[in-house]
């Protein structure tokens, strides 16, 4: 089985092929454009499960535009309803759709949720490969409201091979991981691969302090979940401080190898040296955001400079491979003056 964590710049979106021109979309970034590449490039032409993990733009932008593609089929939609759902153009279209006998709502949408113990949400024909929703419980969509804050009822969701696992946590905060880890028995959800939440921002209670925002990031990436490979979805203009020094500093310490779709000025404020630099992915191989030439937004700063680009892993049974994985980390290694951020 293959995973895709799309380079989308400034949103999140992964997608799973499971075989016979059918895929699953976990999120769609802020636009449709590169996901369709993907998916036409991959000849998907059914979405076993699209889920969006909360409605944030960012993770949900695309979804209209993918469910008035014509070429796409769509077995079941996964998503609940936080203070924002009802105002996005996703929930439009939904009612759009459902209005035109589109959407069969009883049959083909699933509420992304779960009680303390997780809930299957897709498992293959031969039960080799299964998706659990672990996040948000009732409990969390409820507080989500109250706060006006999506990203307290983010979507988490754990795809488990025999032996290996991927995370995909969406926007979720720590307080979400403590109750998984506290449902858990206090077990650490080892994983191989997490698509870090909230592209390495603020996932933690903005009243913390210094050092409580470390001892939490501490907790949750040693405690909670332990990954190895650890991918940041990010775009190089974001407004948003996004990846935090704090965040890569506590996955570098849990001994995380990361991985960061694209290169911010975290990095280098001289983003344009850095374009088409050794770390460059293979652009015309795999869609993504990131291009080999000047892009500038209409602030005249940088964008879409790639650092990883579209992150593609292979997982079995018993084994994990990231594509370039090696090619990658050298050409980060080679960066000096300054030290990207992973390497500070």
């Amino acid at each position: 089985m293959r995973v895709y964590f799309l380079d989308v710049g400034q949103g999140t979106c992964n997608v799973i092929p499971i075989g016979k021109g059918r895929a699953i979309v976990i999120d769609t970034g802020r636009e449709y454009s590169t996901l369709k590449r993907l998916l036409h490039r991959l000849s998907i032409r059914t979405i076993s499960r699209l889920v969006i993990s909360h409605c944030d733009q960012d993770h949900w932008g695309g979804a209209p535009e993918l469910l008035s593609d014509t070429t796409i089929q769509f077995e079941k939609i996964c998503f609940h309803i936080d203070h924002k759902t009802t105002k996005t153009a996703f929930w439009n279209k939904l009612e759009e759709m459902i209005q035109a006998d589109k959407i069969d709502p009883e049959k083909q949408l699933i509420y992304l949720g779960c009680d303390e113990k997780p809930r299957r949400l897709w498992i293959a024909d031969d039960s080799s490969v299964e998706i659990k929703i672990f996040a948000p419980t009732f409990g969390q969509i409820v507080q989500s409201h109250l706060a006006s804050n999506a990203n307290a009822a983010s979507g988490v969701l754990v795809l488990r091979t025999e032996e290996k696992a991927v995370v995909f946590p969406g926007d979720s905060h720590y307080q979400q991981w403590e109750a998984i880890h506290h449902n858990r028995g206090r077990r650490p959800l080892e994983c191989d691969v997490i698509a870090v939440p909230h592209h390495a921002g603020i996932t933690w209670d903005e009243k913390w302090d210094d050092g409580e925002v470390t001892v939490g990031l501490e907790t949750l990436y040693n405690r909670f979940v332990k990954p190895k490979y650890a991918v940041v979805s990010v775009g190089t203009s974001n407004p948003y401080d996004h990846p935090r020094d704090a965040v890569i500093l506590a996955l570098r310490k849990a001994g995380a190898t990361i991985l960061c779709t694209q290169m911010t000025a975290r990095c280098n404020p001289n983003l344009e040296v850095r374009r088409g630099s050794p770390v460059r992915p293979h652009l015309a191989d795999i869609p993504g955001a990131s291009l080999p030439v000047l892009d500038l937004t209409d602030s005249k700063e940088s964008r879409n400079v790639a650092c990883a680009g579209t992150v593609v892993a292979d997982v079995s049974a018993k084994r994990i491979t990231i594509h370039r994985l090696q090619e990658h980390q050298d050409g980060v290694d080679s960066l000096k003056r300054p030290l990207p951020l992973c390497r500070k």
